[in-house]
C-alpha cells in the first residue's frame, strides 16, 4: 500500500488521535506519524516504540498529553460521501494539508467541507497557492471505513445521492501511481531519482544542503580554572568590537564580531531587507548587501552597509560605491559554487528593478564569474579601481571553499584588505540539491587551513578573515572566532530571527511570512518594526552569551580568544584542525 493510501486510510479510520509535547509543544497526530524517525501514519500512540521521543525537543512520552477529544475531527456535510467529507489534499508548495473534516474555519471554510465546495477564490492558507497547486492523498479503491458515520451515509444505504465530482488535482503523470510510495526507509535517494525520472528535471530547493553536518557542535570550549582563572561579569565586560581592513584608508570597525551575511533583494522582500538592516543597526553591527544592487530604504536603515561588487553588476555605480562602508566582490557562494544566478521575469518588481540597473519585463542573469577578472592581474586591478571608487574603504572578495590555498594566494597578490570564506553549510533561496550536497569543505577545516596560511604569509594582522556557511549559534560563532575569524556572518539565523519559518519555499516565491517572496499580499502580513525589534533581541542575546564564552576563557577581549580555549570531542576533526583532543590520543 502507498504512503499517500496509508495516511488516508489511517485519517479515514479515526487514528487522528493527537498528543502535545509538555516541553516543546510539538504534537504527534497518529494519521501522520513521524515518518523521519521510520514512524509510518497511522500508528497509533500505543504503538509507539518505548524508546521514541519527541523529534523536537528530545522529550520522552511521558512527557506527552493527549488533546482533549474535542478538538478530534467533527462530523462532515450531509451532500458529501465519507471518502468525500474527510479527503486530503495537500499543497504541493508549503506541504499544508488541507482536511475535509476540519476544513479552514479561519477563512469561512466550515468543518465538513468536502474540496468540491470549495470557493473558486479559495487559497492555501500558509502559502497562498491557488487550488491547482494541491493533490488528493489518495484512498485505497477498495476503502470502507467502518466506524464513519453521519446522515448523509445513512441516507445513502437506502437512497444513493449523486455526489458532485471533486475538482481535478494535478497529477504526477506516473501511470504506476496507484502503488507509488511516498518513502523508502531502506533507500534514501528513492524519491529523488523518481522524481528526476518522472519530471526530466533536477531538483531545486532553498536553504541549506539537506546532507550537512554541523561540525562546530564537536567543538567545546575549554574554561579557565586555576591555571588561568575565569573572569566574572562583575570585574570585565568583555570588548566585542571588530576592526574589517585595518591597513585601509578607512577601516570599517563593527561593535559585534557578527554580522548580517549577504542576501539580496529579489530573494527576499523589501521589508525583510529593512528589518534586517535596522536590526543590525540597532546593535552595532553591519549588514552586507548581497547581490541584489542597493536598495536605498536598506541602506538608509542600516548604520554600516558593505556593497556586494557581483559578477551581474547590479547596482555598481560611482554613488553607491563611494557611499559603501565596504566593498565585497562577490567570487563564488558555497551554496552554488561555480554557478550564476537566473531570476525570472515575473518576478522583477519595479521596485528591483531600480536597485538593480535593471530593464523592467526581463529575467535577470547573474554570470558564473566576472567576465573581466580572469586573471590574478585583472583582480589586482579591479581591486584597486574599487579602493579608488570607494575612496579608501575596505574592499574584500567572497570565495567557497575550494582550493584554499591557491585561491587566498592570488587574493592576497591582489591586495584585499578582507577575504570571506563561504563554506559547506551555507544557504541560498535556490540552488541545485546535486550542488548544494557535494560541493565545498566544511567551516572548521577551511577555517583552520586558511588562519594558517595567513599565519605564514605574514599578513595576519594586516588582512581580516570573515566567515560564513552553516553558523547558527552564538557558541558556533564564538568557536569560529576562537579558530582565527575575525568576524561571522549569519544569513539563516538573522532570517530566523526576523520570523522565518523555514518552510523552505524561497524559490516558490510564495512565502507565508512574506519574506522570501514578492508577493504584495504576502508581504503585507510582515511586520518592518516588529521584526527588526526581534533581530535586534537575538543579537543582545547573542553578545550576552559570546562576553560569557570570553569571560569562561579568562579573556578580556573577542579578539584574544584563540584555538588553546578548544578541544575536539573527535580525533578525525582534531587531526584535520589542529585542535586539541578531548582524549588521551591528544596527548
Amino acid at each position: 500500500m502507498g504512503m499517500g493510501q496509508t495516511l488516508w486510510n489511517a485519517h479515514m479510520a479515526n487514528a487522528t488521535n493527537q498528543y502535545e509535547c509538555d516541553l516543546c509543544e510539538w504534537v504527534y497526530d497518529e494519521a501522520l506519524g513521524d515518518p523521519d524517525n521510520g514512524i509510518p501514519a497511522g500508528t497509533r500512540w500505543e504503538d509507539l516504540p518505548h524508546d521514541w521521543v519527541c523529534p523536537v525537543c528530545g522529550a520522552d512520552k511521558e512527557e506527552f498529553l493527549k488533546v482533549p477529544e474535542s478538538l478530534t475531527p467533527p462530523t462532515a456535510a450531509a451532500n458529501a460521501t465519507p471518502k468525500e467529507a474527510a479527503a486530503l489534499y495537500e499543497c504541493g508548495l508549503c506541504e499544508w494539508l488541507y482536511d475535509a473534516t476540519r476544513g479552514d474555519p479561519e477563512n469561512d471554510i466550515p468543518p465538513g467541507t468536502p474540496w468540491h465546495d470549495l470557493p473558486s477564490g479559495w487559497v492555501c492558507p500558509v502559502c497562498g497557492a491557488d487550488q491547482e497547486e494541491f493533490s488528493q492523498v489518495p484512498p485505497p479503491a477498495d476503502f470502507a471505513p467502518a466506524n464513519f458515520s453521519n446522515t448523509a451515509s445513512t441516507q445513502a444505504k437506502s437512497a444513493p445521492v449523486e455526489a458532485t465530482p471533486a475538482k481535478p488535482a494535478p497529477s504526477t503523470g506516473f501511470y504506476l501511481s496507484q502503488w507509488e510510495r511516498k518513502l523508502d526507509e531502506r533507500e534514501p535517494e528513492f524519491r529523488t531519482i523518481l522524481a528526476k525520472a518522472l519530471s526530466g528535471e533536477e531538483s531545486v530547493s532553498a536553504m541549506r544542503p539537506s546532507r550537512w553536518q554541523n561540525l562546530l557542535e564537536d567543538v567545546v570550549f575549554l574554561p579557565a580554572q586555576l591555571a588561568r582563572s575565569p573572569l566574572d561579569y562583575r570585574e570585565a565586560t568583555p570588548d566585542l568590537s571588530v576592526t574589517i581592513g585595518p591597513a585601509a584608508k578607512k577601516p570599517l570597525t563593527i561593535g559585534l564580531p557578527f554580522y548580517v551575511s549577504d542576501m539580496s533583494f529579489g530573494s527576499i522582500s523589501k521589508e525583510a531587507k529593512i528589518a534586517l538592516a535596522k536590526g543590525s543597526a540597532a546593535t552595532g553591527t553591519a549588514i552586507f548587501g548581497g547581490e541584489g544592487g542597493l536598495l536605498e530604504e536598506e541602506y538608509q536603515a542600516a548604520r554600516f552597509y558593505v556593497f556586494e561588487y557581483s559578477t551581474g553588476r547590479f547596482g555598481v555605480t560611482d554613488e553607491n560605491l563611494k557611499k559603501s562602508h565596504a566593498i565585497q566582490i562577490k567570487i563564488g557562494q558555497a551554496a552554488k559554487a561555480g554557478l550564476g544566478g537566473h531570476l525570472l521575469a515575473a518576478k522583477v518588481t519595479d521596485e528591483i528593478v531600480a536597485a538593480r540597473g535593471v530593464k523592467p519585463g526581463q529575467d535577470i542573469i547573474s554570470p558564473a564569474r566576472h567576465e573581466d577578472i580572469t586573471t590574478p592581474r585583472e583582480l589586482a586591478q579591479k581591486v584597486a579601481w574599487l579602493k579608488e571608487k570607494g575612496e579608501g574603504t575596505p574592499v574584500g572578495v567572497k570565495i567557497s571553499t575550494g582550493w584554499i590555498e591557491r585561491d587566498l594566494e592570488v587574493a592576497l597578490a591582489a591586495g584585499v584588505d578582507f577575504i570571506t570564506l563561504d563554506a559547506r553549510g551555507g544557504s541560498t533561496g535556490a540552488a541545485p540539491d546535486h550542488i548544494k550536497d557535494n560541493v565545498c569543505i566544511p567551516l572548521p577545516y577551511a577555517l583552520a587551513r586558511t588562519r594558517q596560511f595567513l599565519d605564514r604569509s605574514g599578513k595576519r594582522e594586516e588582512v581580516s578573515l570573515l566567515v560564513a556557511g552553516g553558523v547558527r549559534t552564538s557558541a558556533d560563532i564564538a568557536k569560529c572566532l576562537a579558530m582565527g575569524a575575525d568576524a561571522v556572518g549569519l544569513a539563516t539565523a538573522a532570517l530566523i530571527g526576523i520570523g522565518c519559518q523555514q518552510y523552505r519555499i524561497c524559490h516558490r516565491g510564495s512565502c507565508p511570512v512574506g519574506i522570501a517572496t514578492q508577493n504584495p499580499d504576502l508581504r503585507s502580513r510582515f511586520d518592518v518594526e516588529k521584526s527588526a525589534a526581534m533581530l535586534t533581541s537575538l543579537f543582545q542575546v547573542y553578545s550576552h552569551e559570546v562576553e560569557d564564552y570570553v569571560r569562561i576563557c579568562g579573556k578580556r577581549r573577542v579578539a584574544d580568544l584563540a584555538v588553546e580555549d578548544l578541544a575536539s570531542l573527535t580525533l578525525e576533526l582534531a587531526q584535520g584542525t589542529g585542535l586539541s583532543f578531548c582524549g588521551l590520543a591528544g596527548g
